[in-house]
């Protein structure tokens, strides 16, 4: 799931493998959690890398789901750039989004970076950094169908 902006911001994440490989498919508890990776790059330069078994399979779905909504315009504004709201964060604080804006043709999504998926040396990796990506519809689609086609290979591959 690429989503990029003019103004030099990506952040890339993506499905990798699962945390626990060898835990039984039918365990509630081990088996489901997918292992992120995210490379994030900010206009001044910033980059970092991290991989961290942030999502739960539902949740991954669920990030699909909610990129195909925020472009249909069919997801709650956020007009301030702090914590998501629970529907939009997952089990593991360690990744968020939220909608900072939708009107016509550009849409303004947050992507909320926390704890392990922080920046190196960030001062508050509890509070972590909110990287805001200026895009369209469109691109949202684009990433959704990204995310979604690495989840199932990562889950075709478990099998």
């Amino acid at each position: 799931m690429l989503l990029t902006c003019d103004d030099g911001t990506v952040v890339d994440l993506r499905p990798v493998g699962w945390e626990n490989p060898e835990a039984p498919a039918d365990d509630p508890v081990d088996a489901d959690w997918l292992l992120v990776r995210g490379d994030v790059q900010l206009p001044d330069g910033t980059a970092w890398s991290f991989t961290d078994p942030a999502l739960l399979l539902d949740e991954a779905r669920a990030l699909g789901r909610w990129l195909r909504e925020a472009a249909a315009g069919r997801v709650r504004v956020e007009p301030t750039p702090g914590r998501p709201t629970d529907r939009e964060q997952f089990l593991e604080p360690v990744l968020g989004t939220s909608l900072a804006h939708h009107v016509g043709g550009g849409v303004t999504v947050r992507v909320h970076l926390a704890h392990e998926a922080s920046p190196p040396g960030h001062p508050d990796p509890s509070a972590g950094v909110t990287v805001t990506l200026r895009t369209t519809p469109a691109a949202l689609v684009a990433a959704a169908d990204a995310w979604d086609a690495q989840t199932d290979e990562v889950v075709a591959a478990r099998t």
